[in-house]
């Protein structure tokens, strides 16, 4: 099965979810939401040295569960956040496959409120990279690759729940 939809970019103009969260929007850090401000705070930064993040942008309703450990490839695990180019915000960088769409998550968070700003682009390399994937097997239907990819989209009361390992 295809992990993409033929019209990857169609797809990202015209729909809700894409459209809504390809401009700024406040994103937050969902990991350990019953702990105290200080516990939340020291679990984001260990969240980030282990390159795991649980994100939420609150408009849409959208979860994010990133692993950006870059399956192996250490160099793509550097790029994805950024610790100390800014001593408050923690920038973030992410490609991933959403509802069959190459994009790219960028944006910041704020290590003291553990609030931020983010947006998903469409990444038209990995785009393309995944188009010469199908064309290359020569059928819209593949093995999925030896890089993990799990995800899991459900609506319920408007809100979309994804769980995704970075390609």
């Amino acid at each position: 099965m295809s992990r993409v939809v033929p019209d990857q970019k169609g797809k990202f103009e015209t729909d809700e979810l894409f459209v809504s969260v390809s401009r700024p929007t406040e994103i937050v850090y969902t990991g350990l939401l019953c702990g105290t401000e200080e516990e939340r705070r020291r679990q984001f930064l260990r969240d980030c040295l282990d390159r795991h993040l649980s994100l939420a942008f609150l408009h849409s309703g959208l979860n994010l569960e990133l692993d950006m450990t870059g399956g192996g490839d250490s160099s793509q695990a550097a790029d994805a956040l950024d610790l100390d180019s800014d001593p408050v915000k923690v920038f973030i960088s992410s490609c991933m496959i959403l509802n069959g769409v190459c994009v790219r998550l960028r944006g910041w968070i704020d290590r003291i409120t553990l609030k931020g700003t983010a947006l998903l682009e469409f990444d038209p390399v990995h785009a393309d990279i995944e188009r010469q994937r199908i064309v290359s097997l020569g059928s819209a239907t593949h093995p999925t690759s030896t890089r993990p990819l799990l995800m899991f989209t459900s609506t319920s009361a408007g809100i979309v729940q994804v769980r995704i390992i970075i390609v």
